[in-house]
């Protein structure tokens, strides 16, 4: 229909040999009027490259990751790659069952997001010699990473509560460490210790999850202490959410009562 040889087809969708503009539009035009998409898997299959990302995140309702998925998702797609995103729900069974599901799939790298400090099984994937980079997380394998200075934020939020006047103050943490969370945790602790501050035993919370409840059940527990705490440090965001609900439902205000 273009009146050009299986090769100069091949080009046109490959940009693999310079096509004059006029051969181009008429490829193009045939494979429009054809409703014509080339079979990436064989062409994979010859290149030996899917052009494919595989992205493995703890939970996708968290608006940290969500975020994260999309600005890279965009900016793989500028670069022509696609992304395959995974939700391991912090589940390690379910994690593993992505990367593999991700290795049957040929990408040609992997992100990742440990769900925990556990990672024999990432330690394969680097050892198959697909690329990989870990996001957020410091589990202890020799890999790329791209991490946050967990420790300096927390040291920088205990200042900003203890800027703000506060002495009595609360934590609710995970309730299984991770690389992030003793970071967080030793740099707030440590930045209390420098003002002659401690938290008490009874305001230090390990929830039981990550989630909104999670953080609406640990503010009830700190709520129902004859000593509460007037400020709260909490592990992420959407667990803060379901602390300040609670603070709400308790007939008290954020930041006027508690600071959050």
């Amino acid at each position: 229909m273009a009146k050009v040889s299986t090769a100069t087809v091949s080009h046109v969708i490959n940009k693999t040999r310079f096509v004059s503009d006029g051969v181009i539009k008429r490829v193009n035009q045939a494979m429009q009027d054809l409703d014509y998409h080339p079979n990436l898997m064989a062409g994979s299959l010859r290149r030996k490259t899917t052009k494919t990302i595989g992205l493995v995140i703890p939970d996708s309702a968290n608006a940290l990751f969500a975020e994260l998925s999309k600005e890279i998702a965009n900016f793989l797609f500028s670069n022509d790659y696609n992304t395959i995103i995974c939700n391991s729900d912090y589940d390690i069974d379910k994690e593993i069952e992505c990367l593999n599901t991700l290795r049957t799939k040929m990408v040609d790298g992997i992100l990742v997001i440990p769900a925990s400090l556990e990672a024999s099984h990432i330690k394969k994937i680097k050892d198959s010699k697909i690329s990989l980079v870990i996001i957020d997380r410091k589990p202890d394998i020799e890999a790329d990473f791209v991490l946050i200075k967990n420790k300096m934020g927390g040291a920088l939020a205990a200042k900003h509560l203890m800027d703000l006047g506060h002495k009595k103050i609360g934590y609710i943490d995970r309730h299984i460490d991770h690389s992030h969370s003793i970071g967080r945790r030793t740099g707030f602790i440590e930045a209390m210790a420098k003002n002659n501050l401690k938290i008490k035993d009874e305001h230090m919370i390990r929830g039981q999850g990550l989630g909104y409840e999670d953080g609406y059940q640990a503010m009830v527990q700190l709520l129902k202490l004859k000593e509460e705490p007037t400020a709260i440090f909490v592990i992420n965001d959407v667990t803060a959410l379901g602390t300040v609900r609670a603070v709400f439902d308790n007939g008290l205000k954020v930041p006027e009562d508690i600071s959050i």
